[in-house]
């Protein structure tokens, strides 16, 4: 009977630990994972990182937001600023715009006066007509300015008339307007001078 040899009784390429093992062959040179268990550790660990990141997360949200609402407050003060200072340059305007018409008012006066102290004779026609005239050509300029006479008829307005006298008449109401003694003007709903009047008790 021969003598086995070595070869003949031991398996090729088998790993001996592994196979002890597994009970499988292995191949030389094939690489075995080892098997890894998830404790309750590893878990606890990836519950903690993930809490983390939440947080982290929520974080930033807020900050986000926080700074979202810095941004629209900015926004809104700007278009505010910017509301104001038109506002206030048509204010500027509207006050210089009145201050140099308040000028000719006075110039209104003396012509209307002229015109109510007419000379009379050859030459009184032709003096008034040019008086006319050019109280006619100041009313057009101040109109195209936007500025109007205040009505001075009916009832009493402080905001518009500025009273001169009371005195009875029977044939005006009281607290009714009776004459005017210097007349007003305006421009839109602003005073530029009341007209001032004479009024009924």
């Amino acid at each position: 009977m021969s003598k086995k040899t070595r070869m003949e009784t031991e398996p090729e390429n088998v790993a001996p630990d592994t196979a002890a093992e597994t009970g499988e062959p292995v191949l030389e040179g094939e690489i075995v994972e080892e098997e890894h268990t998830i404790g309750e550790e590893d878990i606890e660990a990836l519950r903690k990182a993930l809490e983390e990141l939440e947080n982290a997360l929520a974080a930033e949200k807020e900050q986000s937001e926080r700074y979202l609402k810095n941004w629209q407050y900015t926004q809104a003060d700007l278009e505010n600023y910017k509301k104001q200072v038109l506002k206030d340059r048509q204010l500027l305007q509207e006050t210089m715009k009145v201050n140099a018409l308040r000028s000719f008012l006075d110039v209104m006066d003396d012509l209307e006066r002229a015109l109510g102290n007419q000379p009379k004779g050859e030459d009184a026609e032709k003096w008034a007509g040019g008086i006319s005239l050019i109280h006619r050509k100041m009313l057009t300029y101040l109109e195209n300015e936007g500025v109007k006479p205040i009505q001075v008829e009916g009832e009493f307005n402080p905001t518009l008339h500025e009273a001169i006298s009371s005195e009875p008449n029977p044939e005006v109401e009281s607290g009714h307007i009776i004459g005017v003694v210097q007349q007003g003007y305006q421009i839109g709903n602003r005073v530029l001078r009341p007209a001032r009047v004479r009024v009924s008790l």
